[in-house]
């Protein structure tokens, strides 16, 4: 019988780098104190990592998949400096609105945009894992939502969006809600170590 694994996922901008809006240029991405740490512990705990970004900034015109992976490129290079390896990255280029989708290849409803759950599913597939074991851990709605949709347990963390989303997310029924909120990813990761069964 093949091993299926545990898995931390995780949202990009405002959950392990700074939320600085639409990232263009590499270089000016710069990961949240003690997020190499906290990720470093889950390794160590034997979950595999897995980043779930929704980057509409492709179909709005704002910069190119290219791009967007060079970004990626170095995130896996800043995390590297800290011992950390990212078991993928999956992330989304497309928007719905036609207002705003000016690149007209990336207009798209998708199911890979969080909170759909087209890469979360993608991910656990390719790297054997056990969804009902996971986390997803991130700064927004869609974050939790996509986490909640996939059967995982979910962690709000209040750095980027997260204290604004925060208040709405407090105003929904509780089956819509994370099972935590948490001030940053490193005390996200403190009540993973805590809870994991």
């Amino acid at each position: 019988m093949n091993r299926r694994y545990k898995a931390v996922f995780l949202d990009r901008d405002g959950t392990i780098s700074v939320e600085k809006g639409y990232i263009k240029n590499a270089l000016d991405l710069e990961l949240i104190d003690k997020a190499g740490e906290a990720l470093f512990e889950l390794m160590q705990n034997d979950f595999k990592l897995i980043v779930i970004t929704n980057q509409a900034g492709v179909a709005r015109g704002y910069f190119t998949e290219k791009e967007v992976k060079e970004v990626n490129n170095r995130l896996e290079k800043l995390l590297d400096e800290k011992n950390v390896r990212l078991d993928s990255i999956y992330y989304c280029p497309h928007y719905p609105d036609p207002d705003k989708a000016v690149v007209k290849e990336y207009l798209a409803d998708c199911k890979c945009r969080k909170p759909g759950t087209a890469n979360v599913l993608k991910a656990a597939e390719d790297n054997s894992i056990d969804l009902s074991r996971s986390f997803f851990i991130g700064d927004k709605m869609s974050d939790i939502g996509c986490g909640n949709n996939a059967g995982m347990r979910s962690v709000l963390v209040r750095t980027g969006y997260g204290r604004e989303e925060e208040k709405k997310l407090r105003e929904l029924e509780e089956s819509e809600q994370p099972d935590k909120y948490a001030d940053d990813l490193y005390s996200a990761v403190k009540w993973i170590m805590e809870n994991f069964e």
